[in-house]
């Protein structure tokens, strides 16, 4: 369904993987979920002024921008207070608990993980309920 009729459903995804974004991207619409893609800061901050104005989740991998992802998240909270954010890692030292982390993230998942639990954090966040009924 078109973006226009459910920006409410809608998460922006920024992930520079192609493979991961396109799996992250199945998973995310097989449970009625809108996504959208970036690759880089810009191209996300962009879609942010347009399309993404109204997104609900933000999932980001950390290795987009690791030097600047603190300035980043702090100009997406600034754009849309109200934007939950899923922040993903595959560096075995990067640190959650740093005071950056803690205040501009909602979760934080560190790579590999299961798509079960990448799919409850992202319905978590989301308010989507974990079961569908008919």
């Amino acid at each position: 369904m078109p973006l226009e009729n459910h920006q409410d459903r809608a998460v922006l995804v920024l992930n520079p993987g192609e493979k991961d974004a396109k799996l992250i991207a199945s998973l995310l619409e097989k449970v009625g979920l809108d996504v959208m893609h970036a690759s880089n800061t810009n191209d996300a901050l962009d879609l942010f002024s347009g399309p993404a104005q109204s997104a609900r989740l933000l999932v980001i991998d950390e290795a987009v921008s690791p030097a600047s992802m603190p300035a980043f998240l702090n100009c997406v909270r600034s754009l849309d207070p109200g934007i939950r954010i899923l922040l993903v890692s595959g560096r075995e030292d990067f640190d959650p608990s740093e005071p950056w982390v803690e205040s501009t993230t909602h979760s934080f998942l560190m790579k590999p993980f299961r798509r079960a639990k990448f799919l409850a954090s992202v319905l978590q966040l989301t308010g989507e309920p974990l079961v569908r009924t008919a």
